[in-house]
């Protein structure tokens, strides 16, 4: 049936398999990856433990054979100033020769033993390069025990306590929304679209969904405390009664304060 993805076999060779010269067997671990079968169509891809989460949209991989590798990183050598530790361990994501064209959505999760005493509403992921930790962003969902962001390279990630955000206002930039046209039902198309964004500072967030005669559909996020860096949330396509909404165009706004910043999505169904 073929190897199962992000698993690890241990392989063992008898000693009478190996002859009558050997001194003893032999065995050895091999881990496998998992690979992204249509790259045009874009797919989700977790590690077996599931702490690991990514979301490739359509046509975001150019080139190499579609496997995505993600293992353990040792980033002991980093300095992070603020917090000392990951909330977590760190997690390296490498997809070899292919060319990433596109955000891909990446969403880091933990145990209530990773959190500790820490804030869950101030966690967020954070780059590894070398000896630096960067902040990349992060929007927090204590209740599923995950923050999720969009990365436009990839590398190695963590999450962190950020004891250096509180509530203020802030500029919204580079909204984005991956794909732009999905399909809440299912089928060729993705079953949902990853809505991001830059905040130049910490502030409280409100995410709404209006249809294209100005209707408010569903609101995502109201007051939400978002931190600095590149935020992510997700519609499935459903208004505010779960159902799924007509196929059509329609607005996703974002605003903080007196800003406001908007995309617009196709439904598919």
């Amino acid at each position: 049936g073929g190897f199962r993805p992000f698993t690890e076999y241990r392989v063992s060779v008898d000693q009478k398999v190996m002859g009558e010269l050997a001194d003893a067997g032999s065995s050895w671990v091999l881990s496998t990856a998992a690979r992204i079968a249509d790259t045009g169509r874009g797919e989700t891809v977790s590690n077996a433990e599931g702490t690991v989460t990514l979301f490739f949209p359509p046509n975001s991989l150019q080139g190499g054979n579609g496997e995505v590798a993600i293992r353990l990183a040792d980033i002991s050598g980093a300095s992070f100033p603020d917090s000392g530790t990951p909330v977590g361990q760190a997690y390296e994501v490498d997809v070899g020769d292919a060319i990433l064209r596109k955000p891909v959505s990446l969403t880091l999760s933990y145990t209530e033993t990773d959190l500790g005493g820490r804030n869950p509403t101030r966690l967020g992921v954070f780059t590894v390069e070398g000896s630096v930790i960067r902040r990349v962003g992060g929007t927090a969902d204590p209740s599923a025990r995950s923050v999720r962001t969009t990365v436009e390279e990839l590398g190695i990630f963590a999450l962190f306590e950020d004891l250096s955000i509180g509530l203020g206002s802030a500029d919204i930039q580079d909204v984005d929304c991956q794909p732009r046209a999905f399909a809440p039902i299912g089928g060729t198309l993705s079953s949902e679209t990853d809505i991001s964004f830059d905040l130049t500072g910490p502030a409280d967030v409100t995410v709404r969904v209006y249809n294209a005669s100005g209707r408010l559909e569903r609101v995502i996020a109201r007051d939400t405390p978002m931190a600095p860096g590149r935020n992510s949330l997700a519609w499935d396509g459903r208004d505010e009664d779960e159902d799924i909404v007509s196929s059509g165009l329609y607005i996703v706004v974002v605003s903080a304060g007196d800003k406001r910043a908007e995309k617009v999505v196709a439904v598919v169904r």
